[in-house]
């Protein structure tokens, strides 16, 4: 019996990764080529492969480039249009052009900031003002990243490119000692890339005496002639649609390029139609009698009734025949039809631009579906390809990896996954500590912040303090709104004192031991023990602000213990909210309304909730606390007006970046051009003397909340 081969049938990896053999035992023979032979499986088989030509060095070569391709100076020589012929196709079509405005209007619009990665963790002092320095260097470079220019100019013209010709191009100017000191934009139309042996763009690599070499990545070309080399390390060129067969990048217009010549040839038929023509607008009947020369006499005579008209083609014809008793009116060619608007949307889906402004009326939830799914699409993409390539520059060139550029927009989202977590722990979902770990927050040693709690009125109670008491005699879970243990909502103690028997008053309670009456300032309750939680029973002063009353109608009702979990959660964010409200006008008050039942009072809460939160953004609208466009900000010093140069200096920065807190305008409106240091809360309304903080304020923003501090103040 044959000894069986170890690994038999498993490929072998020799060093070189370009020849495999593969060994199948003693039973099968193996070509010289690597192909098993059976023993008699191959009849009519597939045969052996042809033998390679290039030698193994060849692996890797990314497409089939032609021979010489580097010696062809024209970009784009071997691509099926040129970038000439793109930007003439963008410019040409107005409905194009206007789509690629409109995403370059949007990426204006976004607000951006620098700010250190997630997850690096607390830093000591030292090193948070190091990071902190970097963050400032770098904002300051990107305020101008040529030097000259603003960033939402320049970032207008790197889309353009992006869009149209899919070649952004920055050369990076350096100082004497290497360092990066602007990106200026090149027209990435005059760049013709340089591939190597592998059809990839050539890297730095060490010579033999270890010196780095730097070869030609890109030449830009002028008058038709190479001008100037450039290494990887001069230019960086950032194509967006990147295909594996081609050298150059694949742009949205490129991509709708059929549908814009049709949509060309299109528009030239309807310019047509306005200045050429033999079809006439009108055919007016003449008697039949006339001669021809009768009819060119008449028919020049109206012809002077109407010199001037430039719209010749457009006027009335006479002509002989029955129709002389009528005037009949050609058919008008419709100018705007269903494949019009074919066209208009392929253009808007090819940006993913919302297509409702350039299509017949649709309904308002189809808009805004169309319009929040090309904001997905379309413009979250583009933001992203935007922060790669300044994330790439900041790690690269200020070696700063744990910096990156981020939309504002992200920052709102973060504030409110924060705000979810926030709302769980007060709903016992999870624990304090749980919470600053998902914000890398170090925990508390405290045991307490791994106990689920619920915010009550009275503060934070664990969900387990109250599990193994028992309930006052008589009371039931289902009778009750929270666990008697609760300090907030605990009605009575048995222990309490009351008036003794015999008084007219006997049995009800009392603040102190002793005699008491009706008029007796220590009755504190007309409930006995007897009717506590009967229908009628009441407390004499009604329940406090901050407490809940778990009776509906004036009746009491049976509460199950999700509605006891849900009306805690409603009043515990009504509280809330209600005290952020009273802090600036304290004699605002919700709506009035009625309720019967647990589910109408929990839905009264949620309603006033609603109504605290739409005035606490009334109020920002006008100035009282930090507006919707508020991003950073400092700390004041107090409630004066001595700001120092620092501090109107950093505030103006602000403005600059994020405009107006109130309005978002980033013009400060002063005669001096600087904005104006806003405290918040405003002193007028702040007599307790919180901490505030300075936001930067137009001019016209400060007026309008002037008069409305004064009028708040006139209520309080």
């Amino acid at each position: 019996m044959a000894e069986q081969v170890r690994g038999a049938g498993q490929p072998s990896w020799p060093l070189s990764p370009y020849q495999i053999q593969v060994s199948y035992g003693a039973g099968q023979q193996a070509s010289r080529d690597g192909i098993a032979r059976g023993t008699g499986a191959d009849w009519f088989g597939p045969l052996n492969p042809l033998a390679p030509i290039a030698p193994p060095d060849v692996a890797g070569r990314r497409f089939d480039f032609p021979p010489g391709y580097n010696l062809v100076t024209q970009p784009r020589a071997y691509e099926p249009i040129g970038f000439a012929e793109l930007r003439a196709f963008a410019d040409a079509y107005d409905l194009l052009r206007l789509v690629i405005e409109t995403r370059k209007d949007q990426m204006e619009r976004q607000r951006w900031r620098i700010r250190a990665r997630a997850g690096g963790g607390r830093k000591s002092a030292p090193a948070e003002a190091g990071v902190d320095a970097r963050i400032a260097a770098v904002r300051c470079f990107f305020q101008k990243p040529d030097g000259v220019t603003r960033w939402k100019t320049w970032l207008r013209s790197l889309l353009e490119d992006m869009f149209v010709i899919d070649a952004a191009t920055l050369y990076c100017r350096r100082t004497r000692s290497g360092q990066l000191c602007a990106l200026q934009q090149l027209d990435g139309a005059t760049i013709k890339r340089v591939i190597d042996d592998w059809g990839r763009t050539p890297q730095p690599y060490r010579g033999a005496d270890g010196a780095a070499v730097f070869p030609p990545a890109y030449q830009q070309v002028l008058k038709g002639l190479p001008a100037v080399s450039y290494s990887a390390r001069d230019i960086i060129y950032r194509p967006r649609n990147v295909r594996a067969h081609r050298v150059y990048g694949y742009s949205p217009v490129q991509q709708v390029l059929m549908t814009v010549n049709i949509a060309l040839r299109r528009q030239l038929w309807q310019l047509d139609y306005f200045t050429e023509g033999s079809v006439p607008d009108a055919l007016i009947g003449v008697p039949n009698s006339w001669t021809p020369d009768q009819i060119k006499q008449f028919q020049d005579y109206w012809d002077t009734e109407f010199v001037g008209d430039l719209a010749r083609r457009r006027r009335a014809k006479f002509v002989p025949g029955d129709t002389a008793v009528k005037v009949q009116q050609t058919k008008e060619p419709e100018h705007k039809d269903d494949f019009d608007e074919w066209l208009a949307r392929i253009i808007c889906f090819a940006f993913s631009v919302p297509p409702q402004w350039a299509v017949k009326a649709m309904n308002r939830a189809t808009a805004d579906n169309q319009s929040a799914q090309s904001e997905e699409e379309g413009l979250e993409p583009t933001k992203e390809w935007v922060k790669d390539l300044v994330d790439e520059i900041i790690a690269e060139e200020f070696a700063s990896p744990d910096l990156e550029l981020a939309w504002l927009d992200e920052d709102t989202d973060a504030a409110q996954a924060e705000a979810a977590l926030e709302s769980r722990v007060k709903i016992g979902a999870v624990t304090l500590n749980e919470l600053r770990e998902a914000l890398g927050l170090d925990p508390y040693s405290n045991a307490a912040a791994d106990r689920p709690m619920v915010l009550t009125a009275t503060g934070y109670v664990p969900i387990d303090a109250g599990a193994s008491s028992p309930s006052p005699a008589g009371l039931t879970r289902g009778s009750m709104l929270l666990d008697a243990s609760y300090p907030a909502f605990q009605k009575y103690s048995p222990d309490q004192p009351r008036v003794p028997a015999g008084d007219p008053d006997g049995g009800q309670w009392t603040s102190a031991g002793g005699n008491g009456s009706a008029t007796d300032s220590r009755v504190v309750s007309d409930a006995t023990p007897d009717n506590m939680w009967l229908e009628g029973a009441q407390y004499a002063g009604g329940p406090e602000e901050d407490e809940v009353e778990s009776r509906a109608g004036g009746q009491w009702v049976e509460a199950t213990p999700a509605q006891q979990a849900r009306l805690e959660i409603a009043n515990a964010r009504w509280q809330e909210v209600m005290s952020q409200v009273r802090n600036v006008e304290p004699s605002w008050t919700p709506q009035p309304s009625v309720y019967s039942t647990i589910e109408g009072y929990i839905s009264k809460l949620e309603a006033d909730t609603r109504e605290a939160q739409n005035r606490l953004s009334q109020l920002a609208s006008i100035g009282i606390g930090p507006g919707p466009f508020a991003g950073e900000s400092i700390p004041s010093r107090g409630p004066e007006r001595d700001f120092t140069e620092e501090e109107r200096k950093e505030v103006n920065r602000i403005g600059s970046e994020t405009g107006c807190h109130t309005c978002g305008s980033t013009n400060p409106g002063t005669p001096s051009g600087n904005f104006v240091p806003d405290h918040q809360l405003p002193n007028a309304l702040n007599p307790i003397g919180r901490s505030q903080r300075l936001y930067p304020q137009c001019i016209s923003c400060s007026w309008l909340q002037g008069g409305w501090v004064r009028y708040l103040n006139r209520t309080r």
